[in-house]
């Protein structure tokens, strides 16, 4: 691609470049839209990182993780069977087996309503330094996707 770059985006001509035109209005649009994408999905990951460094949340790991081994898994928290080395054809009926007793876990020490609600707190605590960076967001979106539907002949 040729032209002036900004971050890891770069201006492009000929057809990428018009079309990068037509979509987003301005090249400094696209930037503006992939910063903010970026910027909210690294909040996003932030705030989830707090939650799941908490103290409550880490009680409620260690709560489900006890659950667990009682049926005969050692897991840490419900991320961990993603990662462990199930035998092949997938699902096993290992996998299943865990993934039943995942569920049963989740349910007896109210997993999922307690981690909910550990996220919901922490988006309302952050909620007002990213509101105005999801309606920048929302903004962008709807004139992007007017332009593409422009495109489009719609």
């Amino acid at each position: 691609m040729t032209g002036a770059s900004v971050g890891s985006l770069e201006r492009s001509g000929g057809c990428l470049g018009a079309a990068i035109e037509q979509i987003y209005g301005t090249f400094d649009a696209r930037v503006r839209y992939v910063s903010l994408q970026s910027t909210l999905v690294r909040i996003g990951v932030d705030l989830l990182d707090r939650v799941r460094a908490s103290p409550e949340m880490q009680e409620l790991n260690q709560q489900w993780s006890e659950c667990m081994r009682e049926s005969g898994y050692d897991f840490a928290d419900p991320f961990a069977p993603s990662s462990y080395p199930w035998p092949e054809p997938a699902p096993s009926d290992q996998e299943r087996a865990a993934a039943g007793a995942d569920v049963t876990c989740k349910q007896a020490v109210g997993y999922l309503g307690a981690a909910q609600r550990l996220v919901s707190d922490e988006v309302a605590a952050s909620s007002s330094s990213v509101a105005g960076l999801t309606q920048d967001l929302d903004d962008l979106t709807v004139q992007v996707l007017a332009n593409a539907k422009a495109v489009l002949g719609e």
